[in-house]
Formats: structure tokens, sequence, C-alpha cells
């Protein structure tokens, strides 16, 4: 799906570009696709190697985010995974399965 027509013409509200945007030259390239097409930008960036601390973070800034974007009331619902075999080793990302604590 195309993010300019989601955006602007299937009335879509939010874009979330996953991926790793840590150049100049790939921010200037997004910041630039907002400027031309009247969007709103903004990269949420981290820098700590504690999971709990990184996944509160993400969390309250998407959260205040979204709970700011519009004035009429609606109900928005997050979730979040349960604990991962890779969350019991110290490792963030990858395709694990579930731990058996993350099941429950």
């Amino acid at each position: 799906m195309d993010v300019k027509s989601y955006l602007s013409v299937e009335g879509g509200q939010v874009a979330v570009f996953d991926a790793t945007n840590t150049t100049r030259q790939r921010r200037d390239m997004i910041l630039n696709f907002g400027a031309v097409n009247d969007f709103k930008i903004f990269f949420i960036e981290s820098v700590c190697d504690d999971p709990g601390v990184i996944a509160s973070n993400i969390m309250s800034k998407i959260v205040y985010y979204l709970m700011n974007i519009h004035v009429q009331p609606r109900a928005i619902y997050l979730c979040r995974h349960g604990e991962s075999q890779d969350n019991l080793q110290g490792r963030l990302g990858g395709d694990s399965g579930l731990s058996p604590r993350g099941r429950k």
C-alpha cells in the first residue's frame, strides 16, 4: 500500500515507517516527502540497552501522540506480545516463540 494514497485518499491518519532511518540522507528524504505532501513527520529515537526502559519510553511516546492527534473521542487499542524465548536471553527482535510466562 502506498503511504501517500493511504493518508491522503483512503482516510488513513497515522503511518509508521518501521525501518532504520538513521542517516541524515534517509531522514531528509522522509522529511521532504512530508513537506511536499503536507504531512507532519516526527522521529522516535531511543539509545538504551535496558529492554524495560526502551518499551516504556516508546509506548509512552506513542500513547501521547495518539491521544493528542484528534479532538473527537475514540478508542485506541495497544497490545504488546508476551515474554518470548529471546527476551529470556536478553535479545530484542527476532521471531522466537513465547516463553511459558509469555503464554499466560
